[in-house]
């Protein structure tokens, strides 16, 4: 396999800032694809309606700007704080064809403390929103992203700091991608299995040798295979008191593996991924 290819069958956790929680009892999503193009051109405040949505859908939001201030129209997305996992599927439907700027304006309305806040800006940012907001003095920007299925991501960063909140794609938006999404994850996941026909599944001892080989911090003693999915596996570990990574290992066609490295805490009794240490990646030969 090129090395392009296996770039894009990458095991994801997240986006940079790598703060993804499990956002439904095992779903998983393929996270590259994302255009890496940056339109910068801020979209106008005042032409938020588009054909492309019924007049009822467009009614639900027409009260989310006036005078560049949000009002959440009170349509439930399901935002809660998230933090995630990772898999391997075909690109999903962009977001910003799936929701208009006046769904966007609403989705940012919606996330706890921030209806009522002002407009600053709103764009395209590759296949995600982005929205940038004025609150209590403070500037928020905000990427409203899709993962896979109803599932979204909207990541938002003050002061240099990242909060990452998963949300439910209203069924009335997602219907019309539905299918199209489905076989092509149909046909990704068939060509994956086809690919990967020859490839020996890693095993505990030899996934613990590789992460050292790489460099990378090697798992403790306790080490554990967590989870599995066709030849990838994935190492969890306890770290010190409440410390706990994930390591999760995918052998390639041209004998090398791909190795996802993220940094997490049991503190508080949940995982979760620790913001200021990003996960790292390398590629190494078996």
């Amino acid at each position: 396999m090129e090395e392009s290819s296996m770039k894009k069958i990458t095991v994801i956790v997240g986006t940079a800032a790598s703060a993804i929680v499990l956002l439904a009892g095992g779903s998983v999503y393929y996270w590259s694809g994302h255009s890496n193009q940056n339109n910068k051109n801020a979209d106008s405040v005042r032409n938020i309606s588009s054909p492309k949505h019924s007049t009822s859908k467009m009614a639900s939001h027409s009260s989310a700007i006036s005078n560049n201030i949000l009002n959440a129209s009170g349509t439930d997305y399901g935002i809660r704080l998230a933090g995630g996992v990772g898999g391997v599927f075909a690109k999903p439907t962009p977001m910003n064809k799936i929701f208009d700027r006046a769904a966007a304006l609403d989705i940012v309305a919606s996330v706890p403390t921030f209806n009522h806040s002002k407009l600053v800006s709103i764009s395209r940012k590759g296949d995600d929103w982005h929205v940038v907001v004025l609150q209590d003095g403070l500037t928020s920007d905000f990427d409203i992203t899709h993962y896979q299925g109803i599932l979204g991501l909207i990541q938002l960063t003050q002061s240099g700091k990242t909060t990452q909140y998963g949300m439910n794609i209203p069924e009335s938006y997602y219907a019309p991608y539905k299918e199209a999404e489905q076989k092509a994850n149909a046909a990704f996941s068939s060509s994956i299995s086809s690919q990967q026909t020859d490839v020996d599944t890693i095993s505990l001892e030899e996934g613990i040798a590789l992460i050292k080989k790489a460099g990378s911090e090697a798992a403790s003693n306790d080490s554990e295979i967590i989870s599995s999915t066709d030849h990838s596996i994935t190492i969890g570990s306890e770290v010190g008191a409440k410390g706990y990574d994930k390591t999760t290992l995918t052998p390639n066609n041209d004998g090398t593996v791909h190795i996802y490295q993220e940094y997490g805490t049991l503190d508080g009794g949940t995982y979760s991924i620790l913001d200021y240490m990003p996960a790292k990646e390398f590629n190494v030969p078996r």
